[in-house]
């Protein structure tokens, strides 16, 4: 019985993530073979990007997306065109977004870890390597409707009731 890498297991995850969701509008870029994984879903458009400069320079702000797979590596993280595309896609373009990458190093993680949640993303998992020579896969998922939770304060009890405009000042 052959070990799966972490990048088998990360693809697994995110054809049952698509399967389960099932998105009419796919955004892939740059990574043939999940764009290969991902296109036999029936009812579902599929486009794909090798690279992020064609993506930002032909698309529209009309074009939205269900959902995005970004598929980073370590290098491409801290490049100015990596954060200028996933702001835009998830503000703009997409109402779903996935960041999926792989990590040689570990000292990394952290690094990524914050960055990531900086902008808003929820890891939804990370899969360790066996091995030094295999690189460690994660998984970021950030959800336009419900990437912030609701604070407590921000409920009718308190100021956000209109009901009690008339009857109560402070």
């Amino acid at each position: 019985m052959t070990q799966r890498t972490p990048w088998q297991l990360l693809t697994t995850e995110l054809q049952q993530f698509v399967t389960a969701n099932k998105p009419k509008s796919i955004l892939i870029f740059q990574q043939a073979e999940l764009s290969v994984a991902l296109t036999n879903l029936e009812g579902t458009e599929v486009v794909v990007y090798e690279q992020w400069a064609d993506y930002l320079e032909q698309t529209s702000a009309s074009e939205k997306f269900e959902l995005a797979v970004v598929v980073c590596n370590e290098q491409s993280c801290g490049e100015a065109l990596f954060s200028h595309l996933i702001a835009r896609l998830r503000d703009i373009d997409c109402n779903q977004l996935l960041l999926a990458g792989s990590l040689h190093h570990e000292a990394l993680e952290k690094q990524h870890d914050t960055y990531f949640r900086a902008l808003g993303f929820k890891r939804l998992r990370m899969y360790a390597s066996q091995t030094k020579s295999q690189p460690s896969a994660y998984l970021y998922y950030f959800n336009l409707y419900d990437y912030k939770e609701t604070p407590d304060w921000l409920n009718e009890r308190f100021w956000a009731n209109p009901a009690m405009w008339d009857k109560a000042r402070w």
